[in-house]
């Protein structure tokens, strides 16, 4: 047990020495406890999270002033693994914010300039089972009817609710392979309309008398 809170603490020390603190399911709870968050989860092999590399390094540097924001990693493809599960990532790199335990997809610009302006301004505490006071009476009322649930109750709502979104996903791909499968009939289309149209008008032999003219 003392290994384990000491093997802990030294990883949570090490991960923290950095601007941009490297998280794992060891620190991750430790870390973020309190806390807003902004964090990359990327792959090593991944050439877009290498070209924002730098960016992300910088806005660490430029927001490790604020207490209350973690500018944070993941590596995917090592230690943080299950937390790159855990929180739904399935290309990299992949951005999310706000509370540590229920993350926001960020979609905004990944140039350094956008990234400051939403580190800056964008995170903010809203209504959630630990800040009530933020919430409207609706929200309070959903938020005490989940309280009231079982745990088996909570997980299958949360089941129901990936189910719907897998849904419009699956929908979303059929439609995107039916306009790609449209697109490349239309193209076939194209091209063999044009090479008819210069096949009839023997385009061939009006380039090579104009080439020998020329």
């Amino acid at each position: 047990m003392k290994f384990s809170l000491l093997f802990s603490s030294l990883t949570l020390l090490h991960s923290a020495s950095g601007k941009n603190i490297v998280l794992d399911p060891i620190n991750y709870s430790e870390v973020t406890e309190n806390k807003l968050v902004f964090l990359k989860f990327f792959a090593p092999w991944c050439g877009h999270c290498k070209a924002m590399a730098d960016d992300w390094e910088k806005l660490g540097e430029v927001m490790e002033s604020n207490p209350d924001l973690v500018i944070g990693e993941v590596d995917c493809t090592a230690e943080g693994a299950d937390l790159c599960s855990r929180h739904g990532v399935e290309g990299f790199p992949t951005l999310k914010y706000g509370d540590a335990e229920a993350l926001s997809d960020y979609d905004g610009g990944r140039d350094y300039e956008s990234l400051e302006k939403f580190a800056q301004s964008g995170i903010k505490v809203t209504c959630s089972p630990k800040n009530i006071d933020l919430c409207t009476e609706e929200q309070k009322g959903l938020i005490d009817t989940f309280i009231e649930m079982s745990l088996n109750d909570l997980l299958d709502k949360i089941d129901e609710i990936d189910g719907s979104t897998e849904k419009v996903e699956s929908e979303f791909e059929k439609e995107v392979e039916g306009l790609q499968s449209h697109y490349e009939a239309m193209e076939a289309k194209s091209s063999a309309e044009k090479k008819k149209a210069k096949d009839d008008a023997d385009y061939g032999s009006i380039k090579q008398v104009l080439a020998a003219k020329e």
